[in-house]
């Protein structure tokens, strides 16, 4: 599938080309008030500002975190396994109380068909879940290509770590929505790499 390779969408410049791993965050829509929102953009100096300030209010927890219950992360979860392996490489993720981050990789079409297609299927069934209707998830998302080695590390640290950074476990592994469980690294191995990368990273 021919892609376009750069544009914007008014914040961040947004890549969609074949063979950039891409860290996504989504997040349900009222984790953040239109208040909220309109005091980071006055305050904010630059587009990664902004994001940064943004993120730092999704970590506080607000909204409803219909992520909280497990059933609602397990859909998201497998939402996102789906098309693993056929549309994108599915790489990292984490499901908070009212965000979502992911890294994909080896992407066979652009990221708005592949949140859409996330968003539809998991508000639907999360909808029925906890016995809402109405919109669930905000209608944009926040995405960075990634640009090298590096930077793919500190992404998926970044994942792994965002649960310590809300304040929600005091150890990575102790929170039960992340792929973290997932990887083949021994885990004292793990919590070391991990140390080291959220020191100095």
């Amino acid at each position: 599938m021919e892609m376009p390779e750069k544009y914007s969408r008014g914040y961040l410049p947004h890549i969609d080309r074949e063979g950039h791993p891409q860290a996504i965050t989504y997040r349900l829509d009222d984790a953040i008030s239109l208040d909220t929102l309109k005091s980071v953009r006055k305050e904010s100096g630059d587009a990664r500002d902004m994001v940064r300030r943004l993120q730092h209010h999704l970590d506080r927890g607000m909204g409803a975190c219909w992520l909280r219950h497990p059933e609602a992360a397990n859909i998201v979860v497998e939402a996102m396994r789906f098309y693993d392996g056929e549309r994108y490489n599915l790489v990292d993720w984490v499901v908070m109380p009212n965000h979502v981050h992911v890294l994909i990789e080896h992407i066979q079409e652009d990221l708005g068909a592949i949140l859409h297609s996330w968003r539809s299927y998991t508000a639907m069934r999360i909808n029925n879940l906890v016995e809402r209707s109405g919109r669930l998830w905000q209608r944009g998302y926040w995405d960075r290509y990634i640009r090298d080695r590096e930077h793919y590390m500190k992404a998926r640290c970044y994942i792994y770590l965002n649960p310590v950074e809300a304040e929600l476990v005091d150890d990575p592994f102790e929170w039960e929505y992340t792929s973290l469980h997932e990887q083949p690294t021994p885990e004292e191995t793990m919590k070391t790499w991990l140390r080291r990368w959220s020191e100095h990273g």
